[in-house]
């Protein structure tokens, strides 16, 4: 159970322009897939051939899905929540906590971004707090064990060190947000603009924007012992595609 994966579905943004990635993630290494409610609509219009362990949730945005039908393919509902949608808890951390009750101790989490059209950017803020949720609970985990991750952003919270692999030939950005009022720096590698010894501020942002050297396969980076978290944000704009 040590390495087990497991990925998380939440009902956000699903980059419609390379399902292959979600379907991918979804195959890899034999994961428990848990779907947070409405996002078992994206995987049957995106990921048709998956079929999740488990969804959980109030079940409000599940829409005409037919659940006898997926029953059938081998997904439970869990009716805990069913239909109670003033409940304490997100179905974003109710799909995580089932996860992490399975034994996962690496998670992708997938349709956490806010949707073009929905304006929940309050739900992305939450998502970002679902990793470190996670990180507490896995304790010594590496700092990459839990990441929101697209098809080309990967979200991660660095709380000791951090390495990041280029992806694809083009442009990658990285940029780091603390998670507390400042975080500091101890070393960088691999970056265009080095960030050994910044205090890395949540207002006014300083470490935005940040690349990898053009010659760069990998950046690191280590915070000084006691420093608070910093998220991780890294982006790229070339061809290639890696869960």
């Amino acid at each position: 159970m040590c390495n087990h994966r497991a990925v998380v579905l939440l009902d956000g943004l699903y980059d419609d322009r390379h399902p292959d990635f979600y379907a991918e993630s979804c195959a890899r290494d034999d994961p428990t897939i848990v779907c947070a409610d409405g996002a078992l609509r994206s995987v049957a219009e995106l990921m048709p051939g998956i079929a999740p362990q488990l969804v959980v949730g109030d079940m409000d945005s599940l829409g005409d899905i037919d659940r006898e039908a997926w029953k059938r393919r081998g997904t439970r509902f869990d009716d805990t929540w069913d239909g109670q949608t003033a409940k304490d808890y997100t179905d974003g951390q109710l799909a995580l906590y089932a996860a992490l009750d399975e034994g996962a101790q690496r998670i992708d989490i997938h349709g956490a971004l806010p949707r073009r059209d929905a304006y929940d950017h309050d739900h992305f803020l939450g998502n970002l707090s679902l990793i470190s949720e996670a990180r507490e609970r896995l304790g010594d985990a590496p700092d990459d064990a839990v990441r929101i991750a697209e098809p080309r952003e990967t979200i991660a919270l660095c709380r000791s060190r951090l390495t990041l692999t280029r992806n694809g030939a083009g442009l990658n950005r990285v940029s780091l947000v603390p998670l507390g009022a400042s975080a500091r720096v101890a070393r960088s590698e691999g970056l265009r603009w080095d960030l050994a010894g910044l205090q890395v501020n949540a207002a006014p942002a300083n470490a935005l924007r940040n690349e990898f050297e053009w010659n760069a396969r990998t950046v690191t980076i280590e915070l000084v012992d006691g420093s608070a978290p910093v998220y991780v944000f890294h982006n790229w704009y070339g061809q290639d595609i890696e869960a």
